[in-house]
């Protein structure tokens, strides 16, 4: 607008109104940016294979399936990240506060998790929510030790229901 009205003065033109402006641009499809939500535009989605989502909370019956999740905490009015890890069958839990959230902090959990965990053959499965803080360094540590990892549907947090009441 202050561009159009400042070429306008200079050519003795009348000048247009804001609402003029929008309606050409709506008019002519004069838009240069992505219409609706960029959350499902299938440029901008995580790839994540459907093979490693689960559709519904699980009936275990075998030691070494973890879910783990983070709360966030306010302490003397500071921000604390706290991880919760539960084992499913042996109703197992472990928490551990953290000043960031991260990949790096969430395999640092898993590497506290595992040297605290009570059972012999050790983790075998861990289910998360699709947190930014269970990609990168943390996907990339339990492929290093071979632990599948399994992502719950987005906004379905009944899936987590254990660790969600822990």
């Amino acid at each position: 607008k202050v561009m159009l009205d400042e070429y306008c003065l200079k050519n003795n033109v009348k000048t247009i109104s804001v609402s003029t402006i929008g309606e050409i641009i709506k008019r002519n499809n004069f838009f240069f940016q992505l219409s609706g939500r960029i959350y499902h535009s299938q440029k901008h989605r995580r790839k994540i294979s459907y093979k490693t989502k689960i559709r519904y909370s699980p009936k275990i019956q075998h030691q070494g399936y973890l879910e783990i999740d983070t709360v966030s905490e306010f302490v003397d009015g500071l921000k604390f990240y706290i991880f919760n890890a539960v084992d499913i069958y042996s109703r197992f839990q472990f928490s551990y506060a953290y000043k960031s959230l991260s990949s790096a902090t969430a395999t640092d959990f898993v590497k506290k998790l595992e040297s605290v965990y009570p059972i012999q053959t050790g983790i075998k499965t861990i289910q998360t929510d699709n947190g930014l803080e269970y990609h990168g360094k943390f996907l990339e540590y339990l492929k290093s030790q071979n632990i599948p990892q399994v992502f719950i549907y987005p906004r379905c947090p009944k899936i987590n229901g254990y660790v969600e009441r822990a």
